[in-house]
């Protein structure tokens, strides 16, 4: 008893798959490796207040460093 559907079937709809996910699955290795570079507060810091004064902790509000490392 032979396949139901010819072998190279098969091999066609094996070789449409592979080019069609292939460069969808580059595109999420990539986006997996390639660090992600974000505007923004510097890291370390979650949430900021609108002036960039102060970031949330997840209870409360601290003070945030100023951008040029004075206190």
């Amino acid at each position: 008893m032979g396949l139901p559907v010819h072998p190279l079937w098969l091999i066609i709809v094996l070789a449409v798959m592979l080019i069609t996910c292939l460069p969808l699955v580059l595109l999420v290795v990539l986006a997996a490796v390639v660090p992600s570079r974000r505007a923004g507060g510097p890291p370390g810091y979650g949430l900021r207040s609108p002036d960039g004064r102060w970031w949330w902790d997840g209870s409360q509000w601290q003070p945030a460093p100023a951008a040029n490392g004075d206190p």
